[in-house]
């Protein structure tokens, strides 16, 4: 196992794409703790349970990402807990789909500070306990509309965008002290969110574009995940990997 006894937080992990990252965190052997919003509380549970039915340890804290002070109660938790951070993933996120001329204040900021602050405030809540343990990953979830825009999606390009740059320039801050960070940037992935938010239409268009001739899967992703937050990555730093099927050829 790639990661026996490493301890990793993945944020926004109660559904989607963070439950799918969390759950193969712990099959390779790490303690995995599980964070949402509070109205996710039966569903962190849900995946928390899991992983301690395969034996792993697993906590859930209930935080907002983009609030400073339950960031900072969480990472004081964690290492309360655990005395360490080996892994973070910078998961939590989600898109809006407005025209900019008709987007709100509102709808602005709630992408922005739930993908891009809160990717910032994660990663400094734990910077300190990874630069003096010489050593942590941290992967964020971007996305190929950082790369591929669409129309009506300005704000989640923007802080997907945001993430890649932040990712490179962290990158290069740390290291020196032997912590590598690092992004994925997935194409449309059918998680039950992402199909319930989705028209038929848009989803058939999706798969005739894509060169596989289908939409991912969560899965689709672990091998990037597993390569970026453990050791068989460890000369790989600020970049961000694509994760398409190939959609960003066409």
């Amino acid at each position: 196992m790639r990661l026996n006894e490493k301890i990793a937080l993945v944020t926004g992990s109660a559904n989607g794409i963070g439950r799918a990252i969390a759950s193969a965190l712990a099959k390779e052997g790490a303690h995995v703790v599980i964070n949402d919003v509070p109205l996710q509380r039966e569903r962190a549970k849900e995946i928390s349970d899991e992983i301690k039915r395969i034996g792993r340890e697993s906590m859930v804290f209930l935080a907002d990402v983009s609030n400073t002070q339950e960031v900072n109660q969480m990472a004081e938790a964690v290492l309360q807990r655990f005395g360490r951070l080996d892994i973070l993933v910078n998961n939590a996120g989600f898109p809006r789909v407005s025209k900019v001329i008709e987007m709100t204040d509102e709808q602005w900021d709630a992408v922005i500070n739930t993908c891009l602050r809160g990717t910032f405030l994660c990663s400094r809540a734990f910077l300190r306990t990874m630069i003096d343990q010489g050593s942590g990953k941290i992967l964020n979830i971007a996305s190929n509309m950082a790369f591929a825009v669409i129309p009506r999606f300005a704000q989640y390009s923007a802080a997907k965008a945001g993430i890649v740059a932040f990712t490179k320039v962290l990158a290069l801050e740390v290291a020196e002290y032997n912590v590598n960070v690092n992004a994925i940037a997935p194409g449309f992935i059918g998680t039950e969110g992402a199909l319930s938010r989705s028209p038929r239409d848009h989803i058939d268009r999706m798969e005739k574009q894509n060169p596989f001739g289908r939409i991912g899967r969560p899965e689709d992703l672990l091998g990037a995940v597993l390569l970026l937050v453990s050791d068989d990555g460890s000369y790989i730093t600020g970049e961000t990997i694509l994760v398409t099927g190939g959609f960003t050829m066409r």
